[in-house]
C-alpha cells in the first residue's frame, strides 16, 4: 500500500576526491566518524544486535509524520518510483534490483523532490556481488541530469559504511569513510536496516544492527531534492521504504 502525502536520481562512484571540501564540517558528536581526509578506521568490535522484523520497521519518533511508505505488496512497482537504471522489480514483497553487474542502478520517487528535512527507514540484503559493491539510499537527488545527490553507502563484503557526495560525470567525494569491524554471527547476506536524518546542512546515517556503522557530517552542497535506492555492483532486495518529515 502506498501512502503519499507530498507531491530525481542517480549515482555511479566513478572517481574519488577525499581532499578539499569546502563548506565540510564533521559533527563531532557522533563516534567512530571519519571525515573527508580519509582516515578509516575500525571502531571495537561490539555485539551484533537482533536483526529488524522486515514487516515492522522501526516506529516514527515523537511528532514525526508519515510522508511515503512502500511496503512493496503489489504486484508490480507503484507509479510512485522512476526507474533509471538497473533492473528493478517487485518480487516477494520486496523491491530487487538483479543486475549484481550495474555500477549504476537506481530508482528514485519524484514527488518526495521538495522535501528538505526527512529521516528515511528501508531494510537491505544483498543478493551477491563484488567485494566493494554495495546497497545505498540516495537522497537530496537533484531532479534534472546529471542528478548530483549525496549517498548513504554500505559495502556488506568488506564493511565500508560511507557517505559521499556525487555529480555523476564530474566528481565524487567521500565525506565520511568508516570501517566496520565485523561483530560476531556477521553475515554479509543478513538483512539490515539503514536510518538517514537530514536536518539542514546535517546528515547522519547509520545501521540499527550493525556497531559502529554509523556516520555524521554537516554539507551545505545540497539543500534539498528527492530519494531513492540505489545499488553499486550490487543486486540486493530491499524490504519497504519509508520517508517521515523531520523533527
Amino acid at each position: 500500500m502506498i501512502a503519499v502525502a507530498i507531491a530525481a536520481f542517480a549515482g555511479c562512484i566513478l572517481s574519488v576526491s577525499l581532499v578539499g571540501l569546502a563548506g565540510v564540517h564533521l559533527d563531532a558528536s557522533v563516534d567512530d566518524v571519519r571525515t573527508q581526509e580519509g582516515d578509516s578506521t575500525a571502531s571495537d568490535g561490539g555485539t551484533l544486535l537482533p536483526p529488524e522484523d522486515g514487516n515492522s520497521p522501526p516506529a516514527p519518533d515523537a511528532g514525526e509524520r508519515l510522508l511515503f511508505d512502500d511496503e512493496f505488496d503489489a504486484s508490480a512497482l507503484s507509479s510512485d518510483w522512476t526507474v533509471v537504471a538497473g533492473n528493478w522489480a517487485v518480487s516477494g514483497g520486496t523491491a530487487a534490483q538483479t543486475d549484481a553487474s550495474a555500477g549504476l542502478a537506481f530508482m528514485f520517487v519524484p514527488s518526495l523532490a521538495p522535501l528538505d528535512d526527512y529521516r528515511v527507514v528501508t531494510s537491505m540484503r544483498q543478493l551477491g556481488g563484488s567485494p566493494g559493491g554495495a546497497i545505498e539510499i540516495d537522497f537530496r537527488v537533484q531532479p534534472t541530469p546529471p542528478h548530483a545527490q549525496y549517498i548513504c553507502n554500505w559495502e556488506p563484503n568488506d564493511r565500508e559504511f560511507l557517505i559521499m557526495y556525487t555529480n555523476p560525470g564530474a566528481d565524487s567525494l567521500v565525506l565520511v569513510d568508516v570501517a566496520v569491524p565485523a561483530p560476531p554471527g556477521y553475515d554479509p547476506n543478513m538483512a539490515i536496516t539503514m536510518e538517514l536524518v537530514v536536518h539542514g546542512d546535517s546528515i547522519r546515517c547509520r545501521l540499527l544492527e550493525i556497531p559502529g556503522a554509523v556516520g555524521a557530517i554537516s554539507d551545505s552542497r545540497l539543500s534539498g531534492g528527492s530519494v531513492g535506492l540505489k545499488t553499486y555492483a550490487m543486486s540486493a532486495t530491499f524490504d519497504y521504504f519509508r520517508v517521515y518529515e523531520a523533527k
